[in-house]
């Protein structure tokens, strides 16, 4: 396996720029930076993975960093391209997800998890439909089913980890939940809060951590038909 140490020090270094220049509101320097996250991240897959390049996980990575050129560049008319090019990466993720043919067993433990997380992310999704215009009806449809894809993401991510508590079933969860978090945030600093600097922090912190789980976990998936390899320490 290559050195994958200067790529992920280049996603590091840039994420925690990125973070600091919208802090410091440099608008420039971060229009600058934010560009090479995803490129960083996926030279550090390309470093890490020890399966061939996949075709459809390249594509929802780069489409993450579609989303991310297109709020740089025109984020209050684009919104809707963006939340397309995350809820495709989506769709991608959760097919390579359910290619693997987990059984998933439940539990009262699961079911709790599940319900109470189901509640607390329903309730904060209503907030930011609500806070959508209710009178454009084809633009609600698509908010609520792009709620809806990510919270069932999380709970299926809930079911498998209580099912078998390894290291591919933790990342897939915090993967998930990062997605989540950095998604209903992003709604909050959008439509809710205004000019709260540590919602957005968090949204953005919670979307280059769930970058860096995408890859980890496709780096230690079970593919369909293969053997399950289970990697039980970060390789950086």
């Amino acid at each position: 396996m290559r050195d994958s140490r200067p790529s992920f020090n280049v996603y590091m270094i840039t994420s925690l720029s990125v973070i600091i220049f919208y802090l410091l509101e440099c608008d420039t320097l971060l229009s600058l930076v934010k560009p090479v996250i995803v490129p960083a991240i996926f030279y550090y897959y390309i470093q890490t993975t020890r399966y061939k390049i996949s075709k459809s996980f390249s594509i929802a990575l780069w489409l993450f960093f579609v989303s991310d050129m297109i709020e740089i560049t025109d984020s209050n008319q684009g919104l809707i391209l963006i939340m397309s090019c995350s809820f495709v990466s989506y769709i991608i993720i959760s097919a390579m997800v359910l290619s693997e043919k987990t059984e998933i067993r439940f539990s009262n433990t699961s079911v709790l998890f599940s319900i109470l997380f189901a509640i607390t992310a329903v309730y904060m999704s209503i907030q930011v439909l609500i806070s959508v215009s209710l009178e454009n009806v084809p633009k609600f449809i698509f908010f609520a089913m792009y709620a809806a894809l990510i919270i069932v993401m999380v709970i299926y991510a809930i079911f498998r980890f209580f099912t078998e508590k390894d290291y591919v079933s933790q990342i897939l969860l915090a993967m998930t939940m990062a997605m989540f978090v950095s998604d209903i945030f992003y709604g909050y600093a959008r439509f809710l809060i205004i000019d709260n600097a540590i919602i957005k922090v968090v949204s953005i912190i919670a979307q280059f951590v769930s970058y860096f789980w995408m890859v980890q976990y496709y780096n230690n998936r079970r593919p369909s038909l293969a053997k399950r390899t289970i990697c039980k320490n970060l390789k950086l």
